[in-house]
């Protein structure tokens, strides 16, 4: 039997989590977590369109398996930070949330 302490509790740093464990935040990684993460793309469109920054929305499902949705949305913003980090490899790589100003 082995014993449940808080040494035994390991804290994922960054991204490590959602590639070891990306159930805790999709679902599953099967199809249905495919199809959440492309709804949840898809969301972001329809998102920016109904606030008025698009107009178009196209979602492309390939014969691979794949999928592609393009916009006509702001984007990723891709100026510098205070502390000269280039802001466009920041949403993909790293866990935060949007604040509205």
């Amino acid at each position: 039997m082995t014993t449940y302490t808080a040494d035994t509790i390991q804290q994922l740093k960054g991204l490590e989590a959602i590639r070891r464990l990306p159930g805790m935040y999709i679902g599953n990684n099967a199809m249905y977590g495919l199809m959440h993460i492309l709804l949840e793309v898809i969301d972001n469109s329809v998102d920016e369109a109904m606030n008025g920054h698009g107009d178009e929305i196209a979602v492309t499902l390939h014969s691979d398996g794949s999928a592609g949705v393009t916009d006509h949305g702001r984007g990723i913003p891709v100026d510098y930070k205070d502390d000269l980090v280039w802001r466009r490899n920041f949403p993909p790589t790293t866990l935060a949330k949007c604040v509205a100003q």
